[in-house]
């Protein structure tokens, strides 16, 4: 069960689900109107222990450039939530966090097995699948999850030092890095996990977020069957910069291209 302030409104927060689910008043449960977080809150503690003002929240959105739509959707996300009135910061290198060789590597090093040797890379992903699944079902964390955890402490320090109201990840590493600072017990606020893939990637698995946007209801079933709860699934969509809906007219861009208007183009 988790508790809103009386008052919160589904429109204050882009990320928020159907207000039906959402939305549980608990009125033996105080709230108070100031500025504030919840900060040493656990993830399904019933009770806030400070006050939580979620009309304007402080929002970190962490993401990695292992290809760019990590990036594009976490601008998406930050432009949503600004033009709404909160305040985004965006840390769209969050493997810097551990160096720039670090970074650089693994960013890169993804980026050009894609582009040079995609045998390679389906290889690599049906392994990853298959190790996934398999510690997933062992119990047992991932090489992965632990590679992951090599940044708990400087992300704890960050969310101690900057008081953020909810944290939002449009990659994967840093959600496993979060969900390994709740379980020791840690300050962590509220937890938006974004896929940008039409499936469960491998790991995901092995995160606790409180909730996951995920593409369509498809994706949703995916997630499911790799064991994430469906209460938390929030099947809303990709989020994309701003630049992508311009209101166009489909028949007028499909003369301009010289497109056929009666047929369907794969990109």
């Amino acid at each position: 069960i988790r508790a809103y302030p009386r008052g919160f409104s589904c429109k204050s927060i882009p990320f928020c689900p159907a207000k039906e689910k959402a939305v549980q008043i608990m009125d033996s449960v105080p709230f108070w109107g100031r500025r504030g977080g919840v900060h040493g809150l656990k993830s399904h503690d019933v009770r806030y222990t400070e006050a939580v003002r979620w009309d304007i929240m402080r929002v970190l959105i962490l993401s990695c450039a292992t290809g760019g739509g990590h990036n594009d959707a976490a601008r998406g996300a930050a432009q949503a939530l600004t033009a709404a009135g909160h305040e985004a910061v965006l840390l769209d290198h969050y493997l810097g966090m551990a160096g720039g060789v670090a970074h650089t590597a693994v960013c890169q090093g993804y980026v050009e097995t894609v582009r040079h040797a995609p045998k390679a890379f389906r290889a690599l992903y049906g392994i990853g699948r298959g190790a996934s699944t398999g510690f997933y079902k062992l119990g047992v964390p991932s090489p992965v999850y632990w590679a992951n955890i090599g940044l708990a402490g400087k992300l704890e320090a960050l969310l101690a030092q900057e008081h953020f109201d909810a944290v939002v990840m449009t990659h994967l590493f840093p959600a496993q890095t979060l969900t390994y600072l709740r379980h020791k017990g840690a300050a962590v606020p509220l937890t938006v996990a974004v896929a940008t893939d039409y499936t469960s990637i491998p790991f995901w698995e092995e995160t606790d977020c409180d909730w996951y946007m995920v593409p369509d209801t498809d994706t949703a079933a995916d997630f499911v069957r790799r064991g994430v709860p469906a209460a938390k699934l929030l099947p809303m969509g990709i989020p994309a910069p701003a630049a992508f809906d311009t209101g166009f007219d489909r028949a007028a861009v499909r003369a301009a291209l010289g497109f056929a208007p009666d047929k369907k183009y794969i990109l």
